[in-house]
């Protein structure tokens, strides 16, 4: 922000906790609260459950039930659920569900990626920018967590968390490659995500019956 006199350009008081999450993420590993409620608090204000302002107004209609995010940001390969674990869920899904895939096909055209998500009643996703596109959008999420934690995420009542399965006492390592030979999220069944799914399925379509 700037100075009483508009002059100099000067931290917020808030943002050296913000700072320490951003440059060391690792430390995220101790936080215990959504990550929207910090943001608030940084520029001095009290988040009281505030949803996204997104700033794209999407121009397509829901077309499918399901949409598979594949999608990572950059250098976060340790978030990735494998390309095995999409196609099992795929397999159980088909017969019941209409699916559409991304697999990395809009590049970085942000309103194109948003258009895709607008058109999916669920989204499977990483923790990832899709995750939260779609949070911004309304849209069902089954969202998948590997190395970080779901505590730091709000969502909105618009969907579930889906963790490892197992005793991973390294978790959550905030680290963007796994130390060991398997990442913990594959450790997530495809078949609890399928069920997941239902849920979501179900909810969405009671929403569009009540409108």
């Amino acid at each position: 922000t700037l100075d009483e006199y508009g002059e100099e350009v000067m931290a917020l008081d808030g943002a050296h906790e913000l700072l320490i999450f951003s440059r060391w993420p690792s430390r995220c590993a101790d936080l215990d609260r959504p990550m929207q409620e910090l943001l608030y608090e940084t520029v001095g204000a009290k988040w009281t459950g505030q949803e996204y302002a997104l700033g794209i107004t999407p121009t397509v209609t829901e077309e499918f039930d399901i949409g598979f995010n594949v999608q990572t940001d950059r250098g976060w390969m340790n978030k990735d659920w494998s390309e095995l674990r999409w196609r099992e869920l795929e397999a159980l899904c088909e017969q019941d569900y209409s699916i559409s895939y991304s697999y990395q096909e809009y590049g970085d055209d942000l309103v194109d990626y948003v258009n895709w998500i607008a058109g999916c009643r669920v989204l499977v996703t990483p923790d990832s920018l899709g995750m939260h596109l779609a949070l911004a959008l309304g849209r069902r999420v089954v969202a998948l967590f590997g190395p970080t934690s779901p505590r730091t995420m709000h969502m909105y009542g618009c969907g579930e968390a889906m963790v490892p399965s197992g005793d991973f006492k390294c978790l959550p390592c905030y680290e963007h490659e796994c130390r060991y030979k398997q990442s913990c999220i594959e450790s997530i069944d495809p078949l609890d995500v399928l069920e997941a799914v239902a849920r979501q399925v179900q909810v969405a379509s009671s929403v569009d019956r009540s409108d």
